[in-house]
């Protein structure tokens, strides 16, 4: 479900976020990906000192942020069922 809502929003501002993404001042992501760990932490009741929660979380927000970014930098082209499928994915992997 966050990652089906997450795509949504993004697909339906896509404009927005690819223009934000490709700034050559901004670093959008990279300033979300501490944001996006510490929530996920806090709403999974995950331990942030116990090095498999943490490191399990940043691999999949990691993750999900790099397809995010590589499907805006191509022009979200692929479907956004794709997308949400391969975040699925990568989400339950961990």
């Amino acid at each position: 479900m966050l990652v089906s809502n997450l795509v949504s929003y993004i697909d339906n501002h896509k404009h927005a976020f690819v223009v934000l993404t490709q700034s050559q001042n901004t670093d959008l992501f990279g300033r979300m990906i501490p944001i996006f760990i510490e929530k996920i932490l806090l709403l999974e009741h995950l331990d942030r000192n116990n090095p498999t929660d943490y490191y399990g979380v940043t691999y999949s927000v990691t993750g999900t942020i790099g397809v995010v970014n590589q499907w805006l930098q191509g022009g979200a082209q692929t479907d956004k069922q794709v997308i949400i499928a391969i975040l699925t994915t990568i989400f339950e992997s961990y």
